[in-house]
């Protein structure tokens, strides 16, 4: 079978053409999970939640660190109740994730106005992953976001 793609810009005709021909066939493979697939799979287990990783989703030992801190705050959010919108994460990488980890939550104070949450991610024992998650309610600010922003010296005339 021959198959030829082309990239929305080039069908528009924005951009010169190119045509790229693959006239092998498709490897036959299932296809990959996706996040929310993976979400479907936790399942609580020893005070936390465990989740299999699907080897698509790995690099090398370790899963890829939007998925664990993907993880990390699906643990955070189901197993600490009633938490405001996100407002920042920071998550650290400390080993390999593996192929089913164990994921913790622990609500670190919930405020009047923010709530802080802290997650690891742990196999055989040992922290892989470890992140903190700060939830807060919306409110009004007196910061003015409606400014334009200055013009800029073209980057020839810059010192």
């Amino acid at each position: 079978m021959t198959r030829c793609q082309l990239s929305p810009a080039i069908a528009a005709g924005c951009l010169p053409i190119h045509i790229q021909i693959n006239i092998e066939e498709p490897e036959q493979k299932m296809s990959d999970p996706s996040f929310a697939d993976i979400l479907a799979e936790l399942v609580p287990e020893q005070g936390g939640l465990t989740v299999p990783v699907p080897e698509s989703w790995m690099q090398g030992r370790t899963a890829f660190g939007g998925l664990t801190g993907g993880l990390l705050l699906a643990a955070a959010r189901r197993l600490v109740p009633d938490l405001p919108p996100l407002r920042s994460a920071l998550v650290n990488f400390t080993a390999p994730l593996g192929e089913r980890p164990l994921l913790k939550a622990d609500l670190m104070r919930r405020g009047r106005n923010v709530t802080t949450v802290r997650a690891e991610a742990e196999a055989d024992g040992q922290t892989t992953a470890l992140a903190t998650f700060t939830f807060g309610a919306a409110r009004e600010s007196h910061v003015r976001m409606d400014r334009p922003a200055p013009d800029a010296v073209p980057p020839e005339e810059a010192e």
